[in-house]
């Protein structure tokens, strides 16, 4: 009986400290991608009588969800200059506490997501080593309600609120350059809301401006001759293996709405 006592009392021992090693090693983990610094980069192109309900409920989230204690965030703005600048000092209020790490740029056409795609792939040449975010105001004007695409809020839990859990992959697996709610079987990352390690985006092309919209979906993909769906990590089904069609990729986020009770 004694003996028993004692090896019950080495095997808790024993337990305790696997469990204090792990998760020493998940916030070391963390620390070290956020002592390279994590970098945002936003785009929004402003629709005059929505970009209130879409970009504004974005920023919130983003402050309530801690990132933006651990990055810098890039801001790039298109549309009309009166509608920017109120756009910038409304955005700046939300994030009063980190408008010292908030740049914004302003772009004056329509030109898609290129000012954005643009800003990320000349960030990534400057500091490779970084870990980037890029996202968009998904829905601005192909939804017509006074609120977000509730697609759009799916898609913002699951990547960028989970942000801890993202960089623990990137940490756990070098071979792993994107994560992403799901990607195509060329290796680009549907819905253009996605994580990228710098040093893959310099081995793509530098983004062009064309008047096909998709293409600006499609960049991080086919404009990176190495690019593969087994280096994208799927948020969705856990791993690096899995792939989406444009027609099942709607299926899973129609499914994920009863998940979020949405």
């Amino acid at each position: 009986m004694k003996y028993i006592k004692l090896i019950i009392f080495i095997l808790t021992v024993i337990t305790v400290i696997t469990v204090i090693s792990f998760i020493k090693l998940y916030y070391l983990n963390i620390k070290e991608v956020i002592e390279k610094k994590i970098k945002i980069i936003y785009y929004a192109y402003l629709n005059e009588e929505r970009w209130r309900y879409i970009v504004l409920p974005q920023m919130v989230d983003l402050l309530n969800c801690g990132l933006l204690s651990n990055s810098d965030l890039v801001v790039n703005l298109s549309g009309k200059s009166e509608v920017m600048e109120e756009a910038e000092r409304e955005i700046r209020k939300i994030l009063s506490n980190y408008n010292e790490n908030v740049v914004f740029t302003y772009t004056y056409e329509n030109l898609y997501e290129y000012p954005g795609i643009l800003s990320l792939y000349e960030e990534c040449n400057k500091n490779p080593e970084k870990i980037y975010l890029y996202f968009h105001s998904k829905g601005m004007f192909f939804y017509q309600n006074d609120e977000r695409l509730l697609d759009e809020i799916i898609i913002f839990k699951l990547v960028i609120t989970n942000w801890k859990n993202v960089i623990n992959i990137f940490n756990n697996n070098n071979k792993i350059n994107k994560v992403s709610f799901g990607c195509s079987k060329e290796g680009f990352c549907w819905y253009n809301f996605f994580w990228v390690r710098g040093e893959y985006i310099t081995k793509c092309n530098r983004p062009k401006i064309t008047d096909d919209r998709y293409y600006y979906e499609s960049y991080i993909g086919e404009e990176n001759e190495n690019s593969t769906f087994l280096d994208c990590y799927n948020l969705v089904e856990n791993n690096a293996k899995d792939y989406y069609s444009s027609g099942e990729i709607h299926d899973v986020l129609s499914r994920y709405k009863y998940f979020f009770n949405l």
